[in-house]
């Protein structure tokens, strides 16, 4: 179900590539990525969450774990829309530094620093777009 949710994530990221970016889109996509995967999907977080790998534990609402579930998908999501928007690329993590790369999440997630994340996701997740 994973799959299919992500392939029709992306077909209503590329259908609705000219609306401004807002809650209620961010609603829509959650709702999408989180069909039969888990309950509640498209509702703002009223509930503690925790996060894998690390034992911080988000405010209610914060650092953008606005849902129960499906967060860093939406965010990945709205990433890409934003830079296939303005002709830049797309996002994408390469399996070689995947695990580097949840280490910086955590290490952000932990500290509130962003610095080396953005370093990170700048030298290698934009793949660009040629043209």
């Amino acid at each position: 179900m994973f799959v299919i949710n992500m392939k029709r994530a992306w077909q209503f990221l590329f259908d609705n590539l000219k609306y401004e970016n807002n809650l209620m889109l961010l609603r829509e996509y959650i709702k999408i990525v989180g069909e039969l995967l888990f309950n509640y999907a498209g509702e703002i977080r009223t509930i503690p969450v925790q996060i894998g790998g690390t034992s911080w534990e988000p405010e209610m609402p914060a650092r953008t774990q606005i849902f129960i579930d499906g967060n860093k998908r939406v965010a990945q999501l709205i990433a890409n829309k934003v830079l296939i928007q303005n002709n830049i690329g797309i996002f994408q993590v390469p399996i070689e530094g995947l695990e580097e790369f949840k280490m910086l999440l955590i290490r952000f997630y932990e500290s509130g620093n962003d610095m080396e994340i953005i370093d990170f996701m700048k030298n290698y997740c934009i793949r660009r777009i040629r043209g």
